[in-house]
């Protein structure tokens, strides 16, 4: 199943960048994980779970805190339906609402520990498209 999402300055993650020695700007993003309301569980796409076919036009706009970044970018990714059909069931379950969470590279594409670098904040339930 293909899917495609954007989040802009009304439904993006915001995050608090922690990190001092690392800017935002300087970073390549990726995702890291795929989380959707299934009822009673939270049901997760991560690691082999998906393909990142891609993220486009990413941009860190500075939120209303000090200190935070509203994350605005479209990504686009796939996943087999059968082999995680309780993921499918938690689309089906919340209209098709999903949290994406991401993670960063340096531009060496060296994946970097984001305990480092931010502290979430806000996610916002967003509807995917299927393509």
């Amino acid at each position: 199943m293909k899917c495609e999402i954007k989040f802009d300055q009304q439904n993006g993650s915001v995050i608090e960048w922690i990190s001092s020695d690392t800017e935002i700007e300087n970073l390549v993003p990726f995702i890291q994980s795929i989380h959707c309301d299934g009822g009673e569980e939270i049901e997760e796409l991560y690691g082999d779970d998906f393909s990142e076919i891609s993220l486009d036009n990413f941009r860190a706009h500075s939120g209303e805190d000090e200190g935070t970044f509203i994350l605005c970018y479209k990504a686009s990714f796939e996943f087999d339906e059968k082999t995680f059909s309780t993921f499918k069931s938690a689309l089906d379950y919340s209209s098709n609402q999903i949290e994406i969470k991401l993670e960063f590279k340096d531009k060496s594409g060296e994946e970097l520990d984001t305990d480092d670098l931010y502290e979430g904040h806000t996610d916002t339930p967003t509807e995917i498209t299927v393509i």
